[in-house]
């Protein structure tokens, strides 16, 4: 994960993946669902997002969006990843994120 940012619209997660995906995989083999909670027990889940190939080829970058926006008393957020195989299941890695 590269940053996170906070809209209007959501909360945005730019990340990078080295080394690149060089063939644009279907989505049910190669998706990476995001889902979070803050420090309110507020939760978030996957809004989409777009990735492609570094201008210099060397890495694949993109950005994934959870919803709904933060809320405004919220100090953090754990981010959540689950797998392509068990989109259902408990996140295998979570990052926590400050939010101020």
């Amino acid at each position: 994960m590269k940053q996170l940012a906070v809209d209007e619209f959501a909360i945005r997660v730019d990340y990078e993946i080295r080394p690149p995906i060089l063939e644009r995989p279907t989505p049910i083999n190669s998706t990476w669902l995001l889902c979070g909670e803050d420090d309110l027990g507020n939760e978030y889940t996957s809004a989409g997002g777009a990735f492609g190939l570094s201008p210099d080829s060397e890495f694949t970058e993109g950005v994934h969006s959870l919803q709904p926006t933060r809320h405004q008393k919220a100090t953090y957020i754990e981010v959540g990843f689950n797998g392509p195989d068990d989109p259902d299941e408990t996140p295998r890695h979570f990052i926590k994120v400050p939010l101020r």
